[in-house]
């Protein structure tokens, strides 16, 4: 009878890592939906501080993709930033641009598309050449400190 409870309790323990284990997966960030499928894109910027992979790319505050890979051009010193979109939205016009935006005013960074309105469409693997990069609160705080510095 008391080998019979423990086994009882121990599926149930087991059942209930399982279940909490599914609802993290759910709550997490990662989504399977953008890991192979989707249209890849590429942009360049001269800033990304605080951007990373996994993070959103949205048009209107919708989330239509993720950044799948961030790496550093050798001979131009950008960051080369790779996007991967639902294939709901490709078609981007060619005169699109994105930026790095952040959520509120200390949140996680994410990058914004902007469609443009040429009547050409951005293939799987363009670029966005039209990029804005990334503001540094810190950078901003810094040149308003030494503009009073400055001033004296």
């Amino acid at each position: 009878m008391h080998k019979s409870i423990n086994f009882i309790v121990g599926l149930f323990v087991v059942f209930a890592f399982i279940c909490l284990g599914m609802v993290a997966l759910r709550a997490s960030t990662v989504e399977p939906m953008f890991q192979n499928q989707g249209y890849r894109l590429y942009a360049r910027f001269d800033d990304i501080s605080g951007l990373n992979v996994h993070a959103p790319v949205r048009i209107a505050g919708v989330k239509i993709g993720v950044v799948e890979s961030i790496e550093l051009l050798p001979k131009s010193y950008q960051a080369k930033v790779t996007l991967v979109i639902d294939t709901r939205f490709k078609n981007l016009p060619v005169d699109t641009s994105v930026s790095v935006a952040t959520e509120g005013l200390l949140g996680s960074k994410y990058l914004e598309v902007t469609p443009g309105f040429d009547d050409g469409f951005i293939k799987s693997g363009g670029e966005i050449t039209q990029t804005v990069s990334s503001i540094s609160l810190e950078k901003l705080i810094g040149k308003l400190a030494t503009s009073f510095v400055m001033e004296k």
